[in-house]
């Protein structure tokens, strides 16, 4: 789930006493101020969005200038990072 949606969890489990990370651990996919500055700061996934865009912009470019050749689809894979925050526990 995105940020958002993770904040929102936090506080359904605050709202029905349960206790992050403890009771439950919580992890989001997008790596921004809500999750950094949340109480507790949520896990996520970084997804590394501008790395993404300049990939598919000089894919696009590429495309463009070989506009003649006949196009053969690439897979670029972008690694993503977790972020170990509070809102999960590590295990033991």
């Amino acid at each position: 789930m995105n940020e958002i949606y993770a904040a929102k969890a936090m506080k359904i489990a605050k709202n029905r006493s349960l206790n992050v990370p403890n009771d439950v651990s919580v992890i989001g996919f997008t790596d921004g101020l809500i999750s950094e500055y949340s109480s507790p700061s949520i896990t996520t996934i970084a997804q590394h969005g501008f790395t993404m865009g300049r990939q598919a912009v000089e894919l696009l470019i590429e495309r463009i200038e070989k506009e003649s050749e006949i196009y053969k689809p690439r897979k670029i894979v972008i690694s993503s990072d977790l972020k170990l925050r509070e809102s999960t526990k590590p295990s033991s």
